[in-house]
């Protein structure tokens, strides 16, 4: 009986280990959300923008990680400031 119980445990173990460990980081500039990244692959990212836009898809997490911070430098740079509304 205990061999019996001891094979059912090894099984179950061997079916609840996930192929892939799920990993998502979102990234923040202050109290703004800038967007996430997250594994989607063995060795494949994916990175989103605030408005989970997808931004690409990326073999390393540094990559993915650089898409949405930049890509947020790139979209507040390009918007009109203050200053440029009072000329």
């Amino acid at each position: 009986m205990a061999r019996a119980t001891k094979e059912l445990c090894r099984r179950t173990t061997i079916l609840q280990r996930p192929d892939l460990e799920p990993l998502e980081h979102s990234v923040y500039l202050g109290r703004e959300r800038l967007g996430r990244y997250s594994r989607i692959g063995q060795e494949l990212y994916a990175a989103f923008d605030a408005k989970d836009r997808l931004l690409g898809e990326f073999k390393r997490r540094k990559d993915a990680y650089a898409a949405v911070s930049n890509g947020s430098c790139a979209a507040t740079s390009s918007a009109p400031s203050a200053k440029d509304a009072r000329k």
